[in-house]
């Protein structure tokens, strides 16, 4: 629906999007965007612990998409012996094997 709302917005006649254009920001770009900028703003003010948790919290989120998504991520981590591997701090982070376009190739769906 976003991609047909942007196309439609697009196709617009400059008249008509230079009156749309009065309306913020914001309301334009939905609520997504204003939840982001919300977080983004309320960041500003975060320690470094609190940055470095929300990041940690997040990374931990990938991996584990990665890791019960898709069968090569599981593979990856379990020949470099950190399938289990739960991440706490970012030297547990740098334990994790790095990827490249060959390991992307290889494994292409």
């Amino acid at each position: 629906m976003i991609k047909q709302i942007k196309t439609l917005a697009e196709k617009l006649p400059y008249p008509v999007g230079r009156a749309l254009s009065v309306f913020p920001f914001s309301w334009r770009l939905g609520g997504q965007y204003r939840k982001f900028h919300r977080l983004a703003s309320a960041s500003l003010g975060w320690s470094g612990a609190e940055r470095e948790e929300y990041t940690l919290r997040h990374l931990r989120e990938i991996i584990e998409y990665a890791r019960e998504k898709f069968p090569c991520y599981r593979e990856l981590y379990r020949k470099h012996g950190v399938l289990d591997l739960n991440i706490g701090s970012f030297d547990d982070f740098r334990r994790l094997p790095v990827t490249g376009k060959t390991f992307f190739r290889e494994h292409a769906e």
